[in-house]
């Protein structure tokens, strides 16, 4: 790097192109989509995906226009809180695109997938085509007749490659089971003046809806990712491109600002001294625990060079969606319910039903939950060290962080105990440490750049996330919820960011399949949020909302940190951060 720098206001400017640069547009440069040896007829069905995700999205930020305009439906036998009545056919069309869109990608996927996918879809439209119970029971036919077309479908195309004309197949075949089961139950409800329509499409969504959690989940860190990054490149960019005295004049502003804010902290832990110092002393093992093991790695793979925050931020990305999907039972939970709901309409005796009801209960236990989060935080933890031994850095100290966070989390829900830590406690950690790296900086007399860049960051990497609604909260403003905004911008992230497996392929999982299937899963997620804003009734259908709330447990606080460990052990070593 050259030592010559430019002007303050020069460098200020470089500052922030560099901070746009490697915040915004390199990730979103790395993670999106890209149009290239892209197979004849895929193009079309992308577009069309992300025509109906930006319609959703609309719907989202729309919502009170929307609702404070149009007629709301409203039964007082319904269980549905008030929404607009056109919309409820709109979003039937979103969720059969979906549903079209990830059946058309597992025809050419691993053979459980291809078939795992199909049963459900099989599944789906059954449950629809079962509710037309009056006549000739048309919508039931109807139903069996398309769903057999998909199963000859997939068998015969399974095992070949993907082809332009397979996508208006499957979407006829899905459109015309759904809406024919819709228009017979329509026509029905209109006989007996009850519109089942908007209660259908809620108990339909509540079961497809949850194969949207593993994504919502890995969302969840979303904000955590930007603030870690945001922190970093500021950091970055006052060292890279402005003057010495630029970034003492930045690290000073941000000591001020985060002295300040410990007045009121402290000011917590005296009025409230049992809950704060829990969380206080939670947090302090955390970072110990996970600075232990921080060590050990390092040991381990000794040859490798320690993680820089960057690192562990892509490494994060590249595993969160796998982690999440084992950390619910949300997708088995919903295939079982639906099943339990559709075979009493065949005649399948009622204690089938009832069995799998107990099923169902027994895994939407917080006993369930609690095991399934213990035993991924161990094996989190033993690949962690696993992959350290194979001379791997990165990974494994994320692994290690969520693990950690896993185990805990799932004996908190086990023995019903307070959270253990927070995220204001972790970022007075981050401040306490980052103050004391600062005073040993002066008195040893070795504040060098990368000393000085460091300790900036970790500052910045604190107040962000003591504000980590700094995204949420203006457009909660707008959208009339902070819970369904906090979910949009982890979606809309990781949609743009997310997808850099997508621009691969195997023979197991050809770029055709993953590229599907990832939109598919996306546009049900958005979908399902859309349906939350315009019913403003989060319990409704799906309540994404907790599930990025357990996302940003799993994920946003072992990044944040493994990130803190990362800037402080390179502002020790006076080395690069990022």
């Amino acid at each position: 790097m050259s030592d010559v720098r430019p002007g303050i206001a020069g460098g200020l400017w470089a500052a922030l192109i560099l901070l746009v640069t490697k915040v915004v547009v390199e990730p979103i440069r790395e993670g999106r989509l890209r149009d290239v040896r892209i197979p004849l007829g895929l193009r079309p069905v992308v577009v069309v995906a992300i025509a109906g995700y930006s319609v959703a999205v609309l719907l989202i930020v729309g919502a009170g226009v929307i609702r404070s305009t149009f007629e709301l439906f409203s039964q007082a036998a319904s269980s549905i809180s008030p929404v607009p009545r056109f919309s409820i056919w709109l979003l039937f069309v979103l969720m059969a695109l979906a549903l079209s869109i990830g059946q058309t990608g597992a025809i050419h996927a691993r053979a459980w997938v291809r078939w795992a996918v199909t049963g459900y879809t099989v599944l789906a439209l059954g449950f629809l085509g079962a509710l037309d119970t009056e006549g000739g029971q048309v919508g039931r036919v109807v139903a069996f007749v398309t769903s057999l077309g998909l199963v000859l479908l997939v068998a015969l195309r399974g095992h070949r490659s993907f082809v332009w004309w397979e996508f208006p197949i499957v979407a006829a075949l899905v459109f015309g089971s759904i809406g024919s089961s819709i228009l017979f139950i329509s026509s029905r409800g209109a006989t007996t003046g009850f519109d089942f329509v908007p209660l259908l499409f809620a108990t339909v969504l509540g079961a497809i809806g949850t194969l949207a959690a593993p994504l919502t989940i890995a969302s969840g860190a979303a904000v955590a990712e930007l603030a870690v990054s945001t922190a970093t490149w500021i950091a970055g960019a006052f060292r890279d491109r402005t003057a010495r005295t630029v970034l003492i004049i930045a690290l000073a502003l941000v000591v001020v600002w985060r002295v300040f804010e410990l007045v009121p902290a402290v000011g917590r832990v005296i009025d409230n001294p049992e809950g704060e110092l829990v969380t206080l002393a939670g947090s302090v093992g955390f970072l110990g625990v996970a600075g232990a093991g921080w060590f050990i790695i390092g040991r381990l793979a000794r040859e490798a060079p320690a993680p820089t925050v960057t690192v562990l931020v892509k490494a994060l990305s590249t595993v969160s969606l796998l982690i999440a999907a084992f950390l619910t039972l949300m997708v088995p939970i919903g295939v079982l319910s639906t099943i339990g709901g559709v075979l009493p309409v065949f005649g399948v005796p009622l204690e089938v039903s009832a069995a799998i009801s107990v099923v169902t209960g027994i895994l939407s236990s917080s006993v369930a939950l609690a095991i399934v989060r213990m035993t991924l935080g161990a094996v989190l933890v033993v690949l962690a060290f696993v992959l350290a031994r194979r001379g791997r850095r990165g990974t494994p100290e994320i692994f290690l962080a969520v693990g950690i966070a896993s185990l805990v989390g799932g004996v908190l829900v086990l023995v019903n105990g307070p959270a253990l830590w927070a995220g204001d406690s972790l970022a007075l950690m981050a401040t306490l440490a980052a103050l004391a790296l600062l005073v040993w900086t002066v008195i040893t007399r070795r504040a060098t750049l990368d000393r000085l860049a460091g300790i900036t960051a970790t500052l910045l990497l604190a107040a962000l996330f003591a504000h980590a609604d700094f995204l949420s909260d203006p457009l909660g403003a707008i959208l009339g919820s902070t819970a369904v905004a906090a979910v949009l911008v982890g979606l809309a992230w990781s949609l743009l960011t997310g997808n850099a497996a997508a621009n691969e392929g195997s023979p197991h999982y050809p770029r055709p399949s993953r590229v599907l299937l990832l939109l598919a899963n996306a546009l049900l997620a958005v979908t399902t949020l859309a349906f939350v804003a315009l019913t403003r009734d989060t319990t409704s259908a799906f309540d994404l909302s907790v599930f990025a709330e357990l996302g940003a447990i799993t994920f946003g606080y072992p990044l944040i940190v493994v990130s803190l460990l990362a800037a402080v052990t390179s502002s020790i070593r006076d080395r690069p951060f990022a």
